[in-house]
């Protein structure tokens, strides 16, 4: 109980005494991850290198577009050895575990609002345009709407969010949500 106290009273001291965030360039580097397994293409994890400037408004209000690069790791199962009767019907099938890599352009926007100066509430689009895909031919785009909460610590930003898929490139009775946690630098 008293760890709680403790944490409640220097979150509390650090949301009177942080300094107002002004505007500027911001660099960010976060990780992604899916939040649910799926049977082929059952999961995915990557890194996202993003830019943007953060515009605040009112020291409470902050809008930051951003544009960046992100590299996803899926991982897939593929049917391998698989052996059919006189019909045509599968009898078994030996699945193997492999990796497949996309490369992609990231665009984004978030808006927010802090709750005090150290903490911040943010929603807003995520897209992400595949230039490089291992597996896939075809040019693929990923589309989410995030929500999340930002943490300042002075020219420092600790971002965590979920990603609510707008569209499902793969499987189209699947959801592609995801989690995301980064941490900025601002200039």
């Amino acid at each position: 109980m008293r760890k709680i106290i403790f944490l409640a009273v220097m979150v509390l001291a650090g949301c009177l005494t942080m300094p107002a965030q002004s505007n500027g360039f911001t660099i960010e580097l976060s990780t992604v991850n899916s939040l649910k397994e799926r049977e082929n293409y059952s999961e995915y994890h990557g890194l996202e290198l993003n830019g943007g400037y953060q515009l605040n408004f009112l020291n409470r209000i902050y809008v930051e577009p951003q544009i960046g690069l992100t590299w996803l790791s899926h991982k897939t199962g593929g049917g391998v050895g698989a052996v059919m009767d006189e019909n045509g019907q599968l009898l078994s099938a030996n699945f193997k575990t492999r990796n497949i890599s996309t490369l992609g352009i990231n665009l984004g926007a978030v808006g927010g609002i802090k709750i005090c100066r150290a903490i911040g509430l943010f929603t807003g689009p995520d897209v992400k345009f595949d230039v490089y895909s291992q597996e896939h031919e075809d040019k693929v785009t990923s589309a989410w709407w995030r929500f999340g909460l930002d943490v300042f610590v002075w020219k420092l930003r600790f971002r965590g969010s979920i990603g609510v898929s707008m569209n499902h490139p793969y499987y189209e009775d699947e959801r592609n949500d995801n989690y995301t946690i980064g941490i900025a630098y601002r200039f």
